[in-house]
């Protein structure tokens, strides 16, 4: 009788454990089965990204731009648009990213500029490091971990899915 008490005890903790990890059917990892979240989902990082914030060098220059899009594709290439706010320049730039496994850091070398002046593609080899802070299914939230750019010592942006 004792050992019928303890195996229903135990079933009966077992079966009241709920499963953890990610239920957000928008994520990759996103399980079926799971009953509570426990923050680990991960999303997709492909997609169109538009600018809300971007602070460089703790200045905010947000502003300055009209607009700025990223388009980030499977190929693991990707195509930026801006526009300046003051003198209308229209800028393209182009390269390759990299998303590492836990989502954590994002890095991408840009390979090529278009100043849109007639002068076409013109090489412009950058490579850039950030800390993912947050990618939700509607947010990236990113942080400078390192770059070749001179006189960039910290870099602050925040996008959203388009």
């Amino acid at each position: 009788m004792k050992k019928l008490l303890v195996f229903v005890f135990i079933v009966a903790l077992l079966g009241s454990c709920s499963k953890k990890g990610c239920n957000d059917p928008l994520a990759k990892n996103y399980d079926s089965s799971v009953k509570k979240d426990d923050g680990t989902c991960l999303y997709s990082i492909l997609g169109d990204w538009e600018l809300q914030t971007y602070i460089l060098n703790g200045d905010d220059l947000t502003s300055t731009l009209s607009y700025y899009i990223v388009h980030l594709y499977s190929d693991s290439s990707y195509l930026t648009e801006q526009l300046t706010a003051v003198d209308s320049i229209y800028i393209n730039s182009r390269g390759t990213f990299t998303l590492n496994d836990s989502h954590t850091e994002f890095s991408y070398e840009n390979t090529e500029i278009n100043y849109n002046d007639g002068n076409g593609w013109n090489p412009a080899i950058v490579t850039t490091t950030y800390s993912v802070n947050a990618l939700t299914y509607e947010t990236l939230n990113m942080s400078l971990i390192s770059t070749d750019v001179p006189n960039v010592s910290s870099v602050e942006v925040i996008m959203s899915k388009i």
